[in-house]
Parts: C-alpha cells; structure tokens; sequence
C-alpha cells in the first residue's frame, strides 16, 4: 500500500533517504521502498511496452514455486543500474532479453 511518510525513513531496496512527507510503498512486515527511486523512464511505444510486461509476468509466473538462482538474481539486481532505470528504443531489446534469459534460468532451476 502507498503512504506518506511521517517520519524520515531509508529505501529498503537501494538505501535512498526518504524524507518525511513524501509518497512511499509500505508492507505490512515495516519495508519501505521509495517511490521516485525505484520508477523507470519510459521512452518506447505501447508494443515495446505489452512485451516487457509480458516478461515481467512471464518472469513472475517462473519463480512462484521455484527458488531464484544466484546468476538470475545478479542479473535481474543490476538491471536498473545497467539500463540507468530508463527503458529507450537503444536498449528495450536488451533489456527484453535480460528478463527473458532470468525467467529461462528460474526454469532450469530444480
């Protein structure tokens, strides 16, 4: 669920500072991830787009049941800083790869 800050609180994701007042996501275990922190720009079409969210859930139904393998982690850790948390016409197939390649490794995995 999305809150305002009342207190100043860190990112649990990346360690931003999150000043009090602003937007953030919270779980009901007291995670906080921020909210600009963690949101991509987005520079591509609407196809571009349906066929990374197609990915993404792609992606998630591969690890429901099955444990994440260290090289998917580390690769799916790094892709905000790799891409620069930008999705553009440049690396959109690139980054559709990645999450494609993790969820073939999720797979794999017993």
């Amino acid at each position: 669920m999305f809150i305002k800050l009342k207190h100043d609180a860190r990112c649990a994701d990346c360690g931003a500072l999150l000043p009090a007042g602003e937007r953030a996501r919270f779980y009901r275990d007291g995670t906080i991830y921020g909210e600009a922190c963690h949101r991509w720009q987005v520079e591509v079409g609407r196809a571009e787009i349906e066929a990374l969210q197609a990915a993404v859930k792609h992606l998630k139904i591969a690890s429901r049941d099955r444990a994440i393998p260290d090289p998917a982690a580390a690769l799916l850790a790094r892709l905000k800083r790799v891409h620069g948390q930008r999705i553009t016409q440049s690396n959109f197939k690139r980054l559709l790869r990645d999450l494609n390649r993790a969820a073939r490794m999720i797979e794999r995995n017993p």
